[in-house]
């Protein structure tokens, strides 16, 4: 991938996932910040999608250098963002206490960055993987 573009989504998902953290998220919680710093917790219970955060991250790190092709992490990135981001669009309820009780979802536009964030992260790693498994033209 041309490293203009491949810059161009590295600041999109940062972007995003930036303005996630200071926009409201759910009704049953707070700004993104506060979901980032308690999120961890559900992974014990099977919520995975706090896991898309560090996730992210990496995907960050692995776009920003030109030297790394041909990499298999980038599909496996996509795999799981893809998936995170299906199980987390199907949400109906969420759990809005220490006793397990559940609400309807009210998302509101922090979770659409975050989402926004995810779903480019996943078509970047995916056209990375692509661009990367390409044979390398023949010389002369």
């Amino acid at each position: 991938m041309p490293a203009r573009i491949r810059y161009s989504l590295v600041a999109a998902i940062c972007g995003l996932w930036v303005a996630s953290l200071f926009l409201p998220v759910f009704d049953a919680g707070g700004p993104g910040w506060i979901l980032l710093a308690m999120g961890w917790l559900g992974i014990g219970i099977g919520e995975l999608s706090w896991l898309a955060n560090p996730l992210l991250l990496v995907l960050v790190v692995l776009l920003l250098p030109t030297h790394i092709r041909g990499s298999k992490r980038f599909l496996a990135c996509a795999v799981f963002l893809g998936f995170v981001l299906l199980r987390e669009a199907m949400r109906s309820t969420i759990m809005v206490n220490e006793a397990g009780t559940l609400e309807p979802v009210q998302r509101f536009a922090g979770c659409y960055a975050w989402m926004g964030a995810v779903s480019l992260g996943m078509i970047a790693a995916a056209v990375q993987w692509g661009f990367a498994s390409r044979p390398a033209p023949a010389c002369g």
